[in-house]
């Protein structure tokens, strides 16, 4: 059976890995109180790392999670 790290310490090793500063605090969305953002700061140029949770969610899709992953990648293309 394979083991896997918790998502949050997921994120926080791509963001180190990728030069960004320590695991910041979760902030709640103004439009969405159920809705904890991190955002790492201080990545370098082109690079962004969120984790995002909403509280009483279990794995399912939420309505909008889509559409709310689909606008983070088009806001951050990958570089070659």
């Amino acid at each position: 059976r394979a083991a896997f790290a918790p998502p949050l310490q997921g994120a926080d090793t791509i963001a180190t890995e990728d030069g960004c500063g320590p695991e910041p605090p979760a902030a709640p969305d103004a439009g969405n109180p159920a809705r904890q953002v991190r955002d790492w700061q201080g990545c370098p140029a082109g690079v962004a790392v969120e984790f995002v949770t909403v509280q009483g969610a279990g794995h399912a899709w939420m309505a909008g999670s889509a559409q709310q992953i689909w606008s983070f990648l088009a806001a951050h293309p990958a570089v070659s």
